[in-house]
């Protein structure tokens, strides 16, 4: 019937992974006792399997080895069983040309897609993108949702987003505003501003801290 054939399918799957998990606590055990060689051999044989964190790893080892090619082959094959992390390092690959040409439109495509799986990091990429206008159209407002995304995504990317909110305002302030201020040039003030807001964040951030 169509319900055992279903069942056989899922127990066959059960019983593929059980094997093919066996081989990355195999690799892993290489891996950690400095046989990088061994552990790549049999990641290896563990992503021909299908497996997406054997894939990743492999790609990662390939990465260190500076075999760009390879790497991004196997990088593909992650992202493909909708791995976040694989996303995002496609992206990089095509962002700085690391096994294949530059392509920022392809590194936006990669970037959008890890976010998509609520990978900060790409959402933070994309901010930025669209904030420079790299691969995707310049729009200060969309760069503003994408940082603010990614603190969602990650509190822990507290300083990094305040950062980049900052920067974008003043960015911002220097594209729709005269480029002098008072008789000082904007990057002048820009620098001030910088230097007052972050001083001001950090007073604020302790205060918080030692009030808990």
């Amino acid at each position: 019937s169509r319900s055992s054939a279903a069942s056989d399918v899922y127990k066959r799957q059960v019983l593929e992974r059980g094997y093919v998990s066996r081989f990355t606590k195999e690799a892993y055990n290489y891996y950690r006792v400095g046989n990088e060689d061994l552990a790549l051999v049999v990641y290896e044989r563990a992503a021909e399997m299908g497996l997406e964190l054997a894939q990743s790893n492999s790609a990662w080892l390939y990465e260190q080895k500076k075999n760009f090619t390879v790497a991004l082959r196997f990088y593909r094959d992650a992202a493909e069983l909708e791995s976040a992390d694989a996303h995002l390092k496609l992206g990089d690959f095509y962002y700085y040309a690391l096994g294949t040409t530059s392509n920022f439109e392809k590194a936006a495509s990669y970037y959008l897609a890890g976010s998509e799986l609520r990978n900060p990091q790409s959402t933070f990429n994309l901010g930025t993108m669209h904030q420079f206008g790299i691969g995707l159209p310049k729009d200060f407002h969309l760069a503003k949702r994408y940082y603010d995304m990614t603190l969602e995504l990650s509190p822990d990317a507290y300083l990094p987003v305040t950062l980049a909110l900052i920067g974008l305002s003043v960015h911002y302030l220097s594209e729709n505003f005269p480029t002098e201020i008072w008789g000082y040039n904007w990057d002048t003030v820009a620098i001030c501003v910088c230097l007052l807001l972050l001083f001001i964040l950090g007073y604020v951030r302790q205060r918080f801290f030692v009030q808990r």
